[in-house]
């Protein structure tokens, strides 16, 4: 039959190969993180199936050749009005479909519940699908499960997987994980695919059996051999969030499932096809998939799709329609979707750029869950960024960020206890959250721990401990850390003795890994003689790397350095370009650019200004301008 008539109907019955077939493909899972969070994989009930193919394959009695279907109408009321259960269960079925008699939902749920109290278990599994459906009879999961236990007494697979799933919804019976897994295990004995889905559910829930994602795994990779799209996407899902996760096998589950059309499968398939690590990268497929699955409603694949348009990912830059589809996601639970919603305020992409909405959208995030909005939100109440100061409050959202292991909000409350300004300092507090950040490798933390032990030291060996602390995070990467340590090298603090040899080499150890900060700071050592021999020309240079990655303070150290008469020429046409690039950047302007514009021509002034522009469009081409200040 059309699928155009049969879209929005519940029909009543069909042939007992049919409803397995139709009753394996279950609605698709929905997850809401990057990495999905398996355990928000929801139950739910399938929908009923169609009905003609009983008829027209009359599996439910013989039928003459050439029959009419008027003629089987008359053939079946005859048997029915005998008690012939078969015989009523098929008139049930003309009646609802409107074959060879008048189309009646009335007179097809009353004889479908002559064949059901004539004990046929088909009739009354159906019976218990239409009382938990309301069609054709009121809703009522009570009366839905009484039929479905007759049905299931009997053996009938079906109605052992409904009354499991009423027991694990908990409609119309008490919630009993145990019975409920006991009656999967039934119909799974028949090969019935839900059932071997459900069974991964339980194991992924740890409903009537111990948690375990690898059994989970396995079930539901057996439900997906099955039949049960989903069952792919769900076994991916897994796979992908376990501690050691298997991206491979994964990948290849998801895409399985998405050419059988399974919307998280498509969702993670293309998010795959995006980044490109497991999977070849191909932009085009990615978005083909993901639009496929966001179509059908899949939030995963509306967020992700939104980033897409949002960054110009294989689609053209739209932050208009990236708006649409977080939304769309954000209206369907989508934590991720509502923070990056939150992002398109404080940014200004797609919507006029507003703090206070920016917060409102903040703490939507992180009252559902988003822990990295529950950061943002708790950090911004701190600052009174779009939200009145609440320094309490602040502390509130901070710890549940970091009781979650976020080590920024771990860094920010060791900052909260430590500074006098927000009346909260607890040194050990902020000794102890600097800690716990640095031990899951917030190098950031690590440094902040060293320094406090060497401001705030509780016994004789905390200074030396904080700058072996501060080394360590120095030599692990974090830059910034070589960079004070070379200022307590250069001014010989915390009892180090002074050496600016040392500090000039731990600054270039980190300004050849491009750090700007380490850079600008290299620059000036050479500009002073400090640990260094002088040379205004390693000035130039060291300032000019970090100035091309968009640091302000060193485009304005060039500006300075170019109105300068020692050991090299004065040029001022760059140092007008080198200071009007800093003025963007928010730097004020000294009174060395206003004496350099009173040298300047008319015709200087222009190259200067169409110098400017170019930098600005290298950058935005995509040229090399990293600014990594940690």
């Amino acid at each position: 039959m059309n699928s155009a008539r049969t879209s929005g109907r519940i029909p009543l019955c069909r042939s007992f190969v049919s409803i397995f077939a139709a009753l394996a493909f279950l609605t698709n899972g929905i997850l809401f993180a990057k990495l999905p969070d398996v355990r928000t994989l929801p139950d739910k009930r399938p929908d009923l199936e169609t009905v003609e193919e009983i008829l027209r394959q009359q599996v439910t009695l013989q039928a003459p050749a050439n029959e009419t279907f008027e003629q089987r109408a008359k053939r079946f009321q005859r048997l029915a009005e005998t008690g012939d259960a078969l015989a009523q269960l098929g008139l049930a079925a003309l009646h609802e479909g409107g074959f060879g008699v008048p189309k009646s939902l009335e007179e097809a749920v009353r004889w479908l519940k002559k064949a059901a109290e004539s004990g046929l278990p088909f009739a009354q599994n159906r019976m218990g699908q239409l009382y938990d459906a309301g069609y054709g009879v009121p809703v009522d999961p009570v009366e839905a499960v009484r039929w479905y236990k007759q049905a299931a007494a009997q053996g009938f697979v079906p109605a052992q997987f409904n009354l499991g799933l009423s027991m694990t919804l908990g409609t119309g019976t008490a919630t009993n994980y145990t019975e409920a897994l006991d009656q999967f295990r039934k119909a799974a004995s028949a090969e019935y695919p839900p059932a071997l889905h459900q069974i991964g559910m339980a194991y992924l829930h740890g409903r009537g059996v111990e948690e375990d994602l690898g059994a989970a795994v396995k079930w539901f990779r057996s439900a997906a051999e099955k039949g049960v799209p989903g069952a792919f996407g769900a076994a991916a899902a897994i796979l992908m969030s376990i501690e050691k996760p298997d991206l491979h096998l994964a990948m290849e589950l998801a895409r399985r499932g998405a050419e059988k059309g399974d919307a998280l499968s498509e969702a993670l398939w293309g998010d795959a096809l995006v980044d490109g690590q497991v999977v070849q990268k191909n932009e085009t497929e990615a978005i083909k998939w993901l639009r496929s699955a966001a179509e059908k409603g899949q939030p995963l694949a509306q967020r992700d799709l939104g980033s897409c348009y949002d960054r110009g990912i294989g689609v053209p830059l739209d932050h208009l329609i990236a708006n649409k589809l977080f939304h769309a996601a954000a209206a369907r639970g989508d934590d991720r979707a509502i923070f990056f919603i939150a992002d398109q305020y404080r940014k200004g992409w797609g919507v006029a750029k507003d703090d206070v909405k920016a917060s409102e959208w903040y703490l939507k995030a992180a009252e559902a869950g988003n822990v990295v909005a529950q950061f943002n939100y708790g950090n911004r109440m701190l600052h009174g960024v779009g939200v009145r100061t609440n320094i309490d409050e602040a502390e509130r959202w901070l710890c549940r960020a970091a009781e979650r292991g976020d080590t920024d909000a771990m860094e920010v409350l060791g900052e909260l206890y430590e500074k006098e300004m927000w009346s909260k300092r607890d040194i050990a507090k902020a000794k102890d959250w600097f800690l716990k950040a640095s031990k899951i490798g917030n190098l950031s933390a690590k440094a902040k721990l060293a320094l406090v032990l060497l401001r705030f030291p509780d016994d004789e060996g905390d200074p030396a401990k904080g700058l072996e602390i501060l080394r360590e995070a120095a030599q692990q990467g974090f830059h910034k850390g070589a960079v004070v340590l070379a200022d307590i090298y250069f001014k010989a603090s915390y009892g180090v003795k002074k050496d600016p040899l040392e500090g000039a080499r731990l600054l270039r150890q980190v300004a050849e890994k491009d750090f700007a900060e380490a850079q600008l700071l290299l620059g000036l050592c050479y500009l002073q003689g400090q640990g260094v021999v002088k040379s205004h020309v390693e000035a130039e240079r060291w300032w000019k790397r970090a100035a091309e990655q968009g640091y302000s303070k060193a485009q304005l150290g060039l500006g300075i350095l170019y109105t300068l008469r020692e050991e090299m020429p004065v040029n001022p046409v760059q140092s007008y370009k080198w200071f009007r690039i800093a003025e963007r950047g928010g730097e004020m302007l000294p009174a060395a650019f206003h004496n350099n514009l009173k040298s300047l021509s008319f015709l200087q002034i222009k190259i200067g200004d169409r110098l400017v522009e170019e930098f600005f469009e290298k950058r935005q081409a995509g040229m090399p301008n990293r600014d990594d200040q940690q």
